[in-house]
């Protein structure tokens, strides 16, 4: 490639990208030549024009009388630079100041593992946080302090915990039934050890302490001392109790076996047995209002069943202050009573709606609650619904046309605890579900061929919370209560021998009774 000084280029301005051209082919070695050097002058041409720089080449032709010449011309940048003018500089380079080469525009390209506006920025390893990790080189994930795990994620313990979890470095938040600063004191003795025998009831006090309630005749820590174990008497079915020095036998009646005489032909049937009072409801009325509300209530359920008492009240020390009612809000507890036409016709079910509607009653129709608005969309009879006093249940009544008359008491429970309601119910009645859904469930309490007490669960919509009654509490009966405390989800604290108050997972007041 001839350059443009020796192909006599005149003038080129880079800035307007246009040059002025000459060129010329002589006779140099003509021996015969003269003195005049224009004779030996073979052709000339000249060319003005514009070009960009680049790797393609331009041909140029010279048509002279003797000969005839052509040319090719191209500009290219010096090395590094780039652009129409080149005037763009850029020096490709993989070192600390940056990771890139160069396009044929000049522009910078990240090599692989690198980014930012001079490629200094190392791509670290896919799924590494970068809140809490960096890189120095692609493909690296370096914790910051306090972080650990494959990707940064996992924050690092308070030193020492035993049972706790973080979610910020140097946490020690306790899981489930266990206390202290190091995770590592058991706030569930009862549960987990199972310390008290010969029937004792067990509490959690403190951490890694519990106290054995003994029943009559035991005695000690664990009621290990056996003083006269029969004055509790363990035997059912008429079995005889004998005191040994391990605590008692029993000596059962033909038909009957187990430790205790409860078993009919190797089965238990405890399991079988049925309770309609299982569940029931605790009223709590002020000061001389208890007999008439145990009236009202006993003779709305003598409608099904004569001497079905499914309500008890007790009254208050002291009248309650006045509450304001809220009527958009969703009482927690209803009872529903589905009443079977054929047991008195059409006119059984109104008779019992007018007797609803006289005091101390107050009748309510859902659809003239709040200006035509349903503000009780869930109550469950869609046209009326009845109450007592306030922080009381609602009442309501339906129609069926074939089956059992029914005892329904429903439990309306938050969106997000509705799981929750249904695993705490289940322990609580030792029962599975007769029908479970997503948004409602039902336990059959008791049965037999003309009558059903269910209790059931229905899941409120997203943002829905059901009022809790505070002169309402529902009343279970159970076996263990030392056997429930460690599981439910709330303090329970005793209120007689046999009577024991927690709440569960919606602050609904629960009463567990323990069978005798």
């Amino acid at each position: 490639m001839v350059s443009w000084q020796s192909l006599g280029l005149t003038e080129f301005h880079e800035e307007l990208r246009t040059f002025s051209l000459i060129v010329e082919a002589w006779d140099w070695d003509n021996h015969t030549r003269n003195n005049n050097d224009d004779d030996l002058l073979i052709v000339r041409g000249s060319r003005t024009g514009m070009m960009n720089p680049g790797d393609s080449w331009q041909t140029f032709p010279i048509e002279g009388t003797a000969a005839h010449v052509s040319y090719r011309i191209r500009v290219r940048c010096d090395e590094n630079y780039y652009g129409n003018k080149c005037n763009k500089l850029c020096v490709p380079r993989d070192d600390y100041f940056g990771h890139y080469r160069c396009e044929p525009s000049g522009a910078q390209v990240c090599l692989d593992g690198w980014m930012g506006p001079d490629c200094k920025t190392a791509i670290c390893k896919q799924g590494c946080n970068l809140l809490h990790g960096s890189c120095g080189v692609p493909g690296e994930c370096k914790c910051n302090y306090g972080w650990q795990g494959q990707f940064c994620d996992e924050c690092v313990l308070y030193p020492g915990c035993v049972h706790g979890t973080c979610t910020l470095p140097w946490q020690c938040s306790c899981e489930r039934n266990w206390g202290g600063l190091l995770c590592d004191k058991d706030l569930n003795y009862c549960g987990r050890h199972q310390p008290c025998v010969n029937g004792g009831t067990c509490m959690n006090t403190e951490p890694d302490e519990y106290y054995c309630a003994c029943p009559q005749g035991y005695s000690g820590k664990t009621c290990q001392i056996v003083e006269h174990a029969c004055v509790s008497d363990p035997c059912a079915n008429g079995a005889t109790c004998h005191e040994v020095l391990t605590g008692f036998e029993c000596h059962c009646p033909p038909g009957w076996s187990g430790p205790t005489c409860a078993n009919v032909n190797g089965a238990d049937v405890m399991a079988d047995l049925q309770d309609p009072y299982l569940v029931s409801v605790h009223l709590i009325a002020d000061p001389d209002h208890a007999g008439f509300l145990q009236h009202a209530t006993d003779t709305v359920l003598s409608w099904i069943h004569p001497d079905l008492q499914l309500f008890r009240v007790s009254e208050r020390a002291h009248r309650s202050k006045k509450r304001a009612q809220n009527s958009s809000a969703q009482p927690a507890l209803a009872v529903i009573l589905f009443l079977q036409e054929s047991y008195g016709g059409e006119q059984h079910v109104l008779s019992l709606h007018r007797a609803l509607q006289r005091p101390p009653w107050r009748f309510h129709h859902t659809e003239k609650v709040s200006n035509g608005k349903r503000m009780l969309p869930l109550t469950p009879c869609s046209q009326d619904f009845f109450t007592l006093t306030p922080g009381t249940p609602l009442w309501a009544v339906r129609q069926v046309h074939y089956g059992k008359e029914i005892v329904r008491f429903t439990i309306y429970c938050r969106h997000q605890n509705y799981g929750h309601m249904v695993r705490l119910y289940k322990l609580l009645l030792h029962k599975r579900p007769a029908q479970k859904k997503e948004d409602f469930c039902f336990f059959v309490v008791f049965s037999n061929a003309d009558l059903e007490i269910q209790l059931s669960l229905k899941r409120l919509h997203k943002g829905s919370v059901p009022a809790a009654l505070d002169s309402a509490l529902l009343e279970v009966r159970v076996r263990d209560v030392g056997a429930l405390v460690p599981l439910l989800p709330h303090t329970c604290r005793p209120i007689s021998d046999l009577r024991w108050q927690t709440q569960d997972y919606d602050g609904n007041k629960i009463l567990l009774q323990v069978q005798g």
